[in-house]
């Protein structure tokens, strides 16, 4: 299970024992710090489907794009590559160049994509993916052989989860079943809220976890660097 937000909080649940990481992935994510990155709202893109330039773009809410939240970035990502408009080291192939000279990829009306927002996404996806990795390699527990793996939090909200495992956030697990479950934590505190011995389960829960350091382990450096491109 993956809480992908400003941090992905990881956890891999074999019979009694859980062993739980987390690793920071920054703000892109949350659909921050990006050229036209804004949150779930009026004219936000929040899924993408189809072949660029031919693209279909859903939206929140309102009849005309003005950013792209969280859950719209993989889908946009994963179509960009594709289509060969972000080639695998990240770099835009094709594009309109702007004043300064960086290049964009215009989606719908004056949103587009920029060559600093494509490095960030990078950074983001790499973090992820070598967390992912030790994590895996620690705690003994494969990403293929696992039986469900499921996916929470902001950028995981409405995403189709084959992009997030095309664009290489986590080791492809071809039949394993993968469920978008959306916001956990929210869903979490209301169901303790109706029931309430939950508190006491999660202290006992607690016990079970084992928490395994990602940022401070000798190879995160090299996995980093290696799981960099697309």
């Amino acid at each position: 299970i993956c809480d992908l937000g400003t941090n992905a909080e990881m956890a891999f649940i074999s019979e009694n024992t859980v062993y739980a990481s987390s690793v920071p992935l920054g703000p892109a994510v949350e659909g921050m710090n990006l050229s036209c990155g804004m949150t779930a709202g009026d004219g936000a893109i929040i899924s993408a489907s189809g072949i660029y330039p031919r693209t279909d773009y859903k939206l929140y809410s309102g009849s005309k794009a003005l950013g792209i939240a969280a859950s719209g970035l993989a889908d946009i990502f994963s179509i960009l590559i594709k289509t060969g408009q972000i080639d695998k080291s990240g770099k835009i192939a094709n594009g309109d160049s702007s004043a300064d000279g960086e290049k964009r990829i215009y989606l719908k009306d004056d949103v587009y994509i920029s060559q600093k927002d494509v490095r960030a996404v990078q950074l983001v996806k790499s973090a992820c993916r070598s967390g992912a990795e030790i994590l895996s390699e620690k705690s003994g527990c494969i990403f293929e052989e696992s039986d469900n793996i499921i996916l929470a939090g902001s950028f995981a909200s409405s995403v189709n989860s084959s992009h997030v495992f095309s664009l290489g956030f986590f080791p492809y697990a071809e039949k394993t079943k993968v469920t978008v479950a959306g916001n956990l934590s929210l869903k979490s505190a209301e169901y303790s809220l109706l029931n309430p011995g939950y508190a006491d389960e999660l202290k006992e829960f607690r016990k079970k976890i084992q928490f395994i350091s990602l940022t401070d382990d000798a190879s995160f450096e090299k996995k980093f660097y290696e799981n960099i491109s697309f």
